[in-house]
């Protein structure tokens, strides 16, 4: 039997449902799934689209003796609710699954949601066995289902997808961690904007992957390391929801190159020279992300 439970809290609402539980304010509308605990849709009530879809941490290869899938999908984990200042912390605890209890990996997810368009997000896996250096995947993903244009500050420069050049560009690498920012846009000019990435772990976190509408933040990602018994592998961010080009406030001004052509791997590279100055606003047009990025933070 469900308890059905409705709670409002300032402008936010927290109902609990068969799937898990929805949490509402003026700007989204997200279901945190009863099957792992995590966010299973997130929706932006601006534009209609469905900016997140079935968040998972899982492996597929490497930390097994076997390829298989072991992952927080269907692992029916604790979940405890709790008032969070103004807002709502969901709190989920559980093991990645199927897997035998000596050979697990422990998970524990906190989603902090208030009135604002931001929801604050921890993910922390912690295996209680260990494995020589190994090439092996591990990793927090999502779906974007909605997803049109993206820009990215990758150790190697900005890079970006622009919409309608013709094919989905894919990205495996290093995040800038002076300015760590993944932008999102949407077919109809929506915006996810993850921020703040902080990673606490053990050993070095390997790549951020966007690979078709999926975006993958990759504790391990085939490069050869160790996994530490017990350690703690952990990544917080925030995701940010709106319309149009959002101000990135960890970057104080940018020029972006007018071509924002391809190179050989596929990605678009944007040039970002250093420059200061002030901010003006622009329009969501048809223009692509790449200009409009820059027309946002072009010296007035």
């Amino acid at each position: 039997m469900i308890l059905m439970l409705t709670l409002a809290l300032f402008a936010l609402q927290l109902t609990e449902v068969p799937e898990g539980w929805r949490v509402e304010n003026d700007h989204y509308a997200a279901l945190i799934s009863r099957g792992n605990g995590m966010i299973s849709k997130l929706l932006f009530k601006g534009t209609g689209e469905a900016l997140i879809e079935n968040m998972n941490a899982y492996t597929d290869y490497g930390i097994y003796e076997r390829r298989r899938y072991v992952g927080s999908r269907g692992s029916d984990p604790e979940v405890f609710v709790s008032q969070e200042g103004r807002g709502v912390k969901i709190l989920s605890k559980g093991r990645l699954k199927p897997s035998l209890p000596e050979r697990s990996i422990a998970y524990r997810t906190e989603f902090i949601f208030d009135e604002s368009p931001e929801v604050r997000v921890s993910c922390e896996l912690v295996p209680n066995f260990g494995v020589e250096d190994v090439r092996a995947f591990l990793s927090l993903c999502w779906a974007i289902p909605s997803l049109s244009e993206w820009l990215i500050s990758s150790a190697d420069g900005w890079l970006c997808q622009e919409r309608g050049d013709g094919r989905v560009r894919d990205f495996s690498g290093f995040l800038d961690f002076r300015r760590p920012v993944v932008l999102f846009m949407t077919q109809k000019g929506a915006h996810l904007l993850i921020d703040g990435i902080n990673w606490e772990t053990p050993t070095p976190p390997q790549r951020v992957v966007i690979h078709g509408r999926g975006f993958f933040l990759c504790f391990m990602d085939g490069v050869s390391s160790p996994l530490i018994k017990g350690g703690k592998y952990s990544v917080r961010f925030s995701l940010k929801v709106g319309k149009g080009i959002p101000h990135l406030s960890s970057v104080s001004a940018l020029r972006i190159s007018s071509s924002c052509s391809a190179s050989e791997r596929g990605i678009a590279r944007v040039v970002i020279p250093p420059s200061t100055g002030q901010t003006r606003r622009s329009r969501y047009g048809r223009r692509g992300i790449a200009q409009r990025v820059e027309e946002e933070h072009r010296i007035s």
